[in-house]
Parts: C-alpha cells; sequence; structure tokens
C-alpha cells in the first residue's frame, strides 16, 4: 500500500496525516496484535510530502503557494525569479491517463495557472517517482493520495472532456462495489473520534463529487497498474447542535486545535485502509455467486447475480462454457447495483465469478425456467 500526501504544498495538515499513520505503527508495535499483523503482512510506502519545495516556500514565503517550484516559463514571458511565486507544476495534473494533452478538463497549459499541467506527461521527478513505485512493486495494490479540503472521498472517473461531460472510463461492477465496501470502512473509522461526517453526495468517482481533474495520479495507477486508488479530500463538516448547522473544517490552513483532530480522525482512516490491504492478501477463496430470479405477472422472469464478495461475473445463455471472455454483469447504471436480466424464454446461464483478487470461482449453471 502507498499513501501520499501535500501534492499540493498549501495543504498543510495532509503530511501530518501521512506521518500520524505511521506512528501508530511503531507506537502500537509491541502492545497491540492488529498493528503487528499489519505489520507482518502488508508492505507499506508512505511520501509524506510529495512536494517539499513548494512546502517550504508555502510555510516560510507564500501561504497561498499549491504548486511545485519548478519553473517552465519561457524566458520571454514570467521566468525572472521575482515571479517565483507564479512558477511551478500542479502534480495531479502531471500523470498520463485523461491528460490536458488528450483533452480532458482541469488541468491548464499555462505556465503560471495553479493548475499548470506541467510541459508534457510525466514531466516532473515527483510524479515519475510515484509511478516508479508502482512499476518496481507489483504487490502494490492500495493507494491513497490526500488532499485537502472539503471533506469527500472519492476514485475513479476522475476527468472528463467538457464537452458532452466524457469521463475516463468507469470501474467495472466488481471494482465499484469494491470501493464503495471500502469506503464504508474507511468513513466508519474517520467518524470515531468526534463524528466527522463525509456526506454520500461527496463520495464516489472525483468527477461526480468533484470535478474533472485531468492528469490526476489516482487514473494513472488504477488504469496503468491495477491499484485501487482513492483520494481524499480532509477537513470534513462536524454537526453543531448549538447552532443547528454542520460546521466546516476550516480551510486549507485551520487553525491548530481543528488541525490537531483532522489529522488524527483522517490517519484512523488510513490505518483502516492497512487493515483492508492485509485482509486482501489474507483472502485465499474465490466469490461463491448465486443467481436470483424473480418472476413478472407477464410470465417474463427478472435475474440477478448475488456475488457474496465483490466480483466480476462472466456468464454464458448458449450453452458454452463461460471464460473471462465471456459477457460480463454490469451495473444497471452509474450509482447502482447490477442490472436485471429479463428473461421470456426457458434458458440455462452458465456462469463464473472472479474476485478483486483475480481468484475465479468454479463453473456454475441453473436453468430459469418460464411457463
Amino acid at each position: 500500500m502507498l499513501i501520499i500526501a501535500q501534492d499540493h504544498a498549501r495543504e498543510r495538515v495532509t503530511p501530518l496525516v501521512a506521518l500520524e499513520a505511521a506512528e501508530r505503527l511503531l507506537a502500537n508495535r509491541d502492545n497491540d496484535p492488529t498493528t503487528r499483523r499489519i505489520l507482518q503482512n502488508v508492505d507499506i510506502l508512505i511520501v509524506p510530502p510529495n512536494n517539499p519545495d513548494g512546502g517550504h516556500y508555502n510555510f516560510f514565503d507564500r501561504t497561498g503557494q499549491r504548486r511545485t517550484m519548478t519553473n517552465h516559463c519561457p524566458l520571454t514571458g514570467s521566468a525572472d525569479v521575482t515571479a517565483r511565486g507564479n512558477w511551478g507544476v500542479d502534480l495531479n495534473r502531471n500523470y498520463r491517463v485523461g491528460s490536458a494533452i488528450d483533452g480532458y478538463a482541469g488541468g491548464s497549459f499555462i505556465c503560471t495557472s495553479d493548475t499548470f499541467m506541467g510541459p508534457g506527461k510525466l514531466s516532473e521527478p515527483e510524479a515519475q517517482n510515484i509511478v516508479w513505485l508502482a512499476d518496481t512493486h507489483p504487490n502494490l495494490k492500495f493507494f491513497m493520495t490526500v488532499h485537502s479540503s472539503g471533506g469527500q472521498l472519492f476514485w475513479q472517473p476522475g476527468a472528463y472532456i467538457a464537452d458532452g461531460r466524457i469521463t475516463t472510463p468507469r470501474p467495472p461492477l466488481r471494482d465499484e462495489t469494491y470501493y464503495w465496501e471500502m469506503a464504508e470502512e474507511i468513513l466508519s473509522n474517520v467518524k470515531g473520534l468526534r463524528d466527522t461526517v463525509v456526506q454520500p453526495g461527496n463520495v464516489g468517482g472525483s468527477s461526480d463529487v468533484l470535478y474533472s481533474s485531468a492528469g490526476n495520479v489516482r487514473e494513472d495507477l488504477y488504469f496503468n497498474f491495477g491499484i485501487y486508488a482513492f483520494g481524499w479530500e480532509i477537513g470534513g463538516v462536524q454537526w453543531n447542535p448549538e447552532t443547528g448547522e454542520f460546521d466546516s473544517g476550516g480551510g486549507f490552513i485551520p487553525p491548530w486545535p481543528e488541525a490537531d483532530l483532522q489529522y488524527q480522525e483522517y490517519a484512523s482512516g488510513v490505518v483502516e485502509m492497512f487493515e483492508i490491504a492485509m485482509a486482501y492478501g489474507q483472502d485465499q477463496h474465490p466469490a461463491t455467486t448465486r443467481l436470483v430470479q424473480e418472476r413478472q405477472a407477464d410470465g417474463a422472469v427478472h435475474v440477478t447475480f448475488e456475488p457474496s464478495e465483490p466480483a466480476s461475473i462472466h456468464y454464458t445463455t448458449d450453452g458454452s462454457t463461460p471464460t473471462t471472455d465471456s459477457p460480463v454483469y454490469e451495473a444497471a447504471n452509474m450509482r447502482e447495483p447490477g442490472e436485471v436480466i429479463e428473461v421470456g424464454a426457458t434458458t440455462t446461464f452458465r456462469w463464473i465469478s472472479v474476485d478483486v483478487k483475480g481468484q475465479v470461482e468454479n463453473a456454475k449453471r441453473f436453468t430459469v425456467r418460464v411457463r
């Protein structure tokens, strides 16, 4: 598992989330059995400040600094050292999937823009380093990039072409279901400290719940390496019973009493991800799937599949043996469960399922009889 933080320099609380998660592993190693099992079974990589140059400049010179400090402006433009506050690359626009170069929204080609994507894909060493980590560690299966603020938890799709709002591909039903299951576990642990809430409308594909981030790191790791890649905007809201309203998280640089609580509660979510990664590694059994039929008044039968855990279901109705190349059972729509298959004549379904670890269920068959 890989955790990175502070791609954006002004998001000062985010590296503390990563460091607090690491601190808990070290502090609890000798007295907590779960922590010992995590350390024995999970390879954990942590990059607390992925943008150290921008972070230092933010601390000591310019509180609004978001990007790196690399000057990519032409000599005829804002290249003078007095313009250094306008330099830099938005690292979360510098990756290869859904890039501004490919027409996706949310990244800029202007060297002084806060969403400047850089002179090319993976032009920046900080982005190259993250891809190198993924390429060098084939067992890397989970990823979290920590941002602030606003209180969102998101995954793919992360970018869209503005004309028609055409997103990068949505995860298949198996992965989408797995993301939602993991999100529920992660957010339950964030809530434990002081009832911080990440509202349902702020959970899901980032292009649905936030905005288009052309060339973001999550999609590069998911589509190129098969890594389950989350993004976080920490700083969720808390209900204030005295005012009857939700209090905000305090922005990029909240007062220390708020920041102190923020990094602790969101570190709890990161530690839960360590447990999710451990459970993934120890899972030795494929999913089991059952076919559910519901008879309709007109004589037809509605068929759905119910796997015991997130899994891709491949099925046939022509008598052939199902393989991973067979048609796949899909979601009914975005943010919805599996489709309903309407059967109008007696049909034999044959199917297999493939769980998130790639374990394949033995083929099953069932005949749906239409009277």
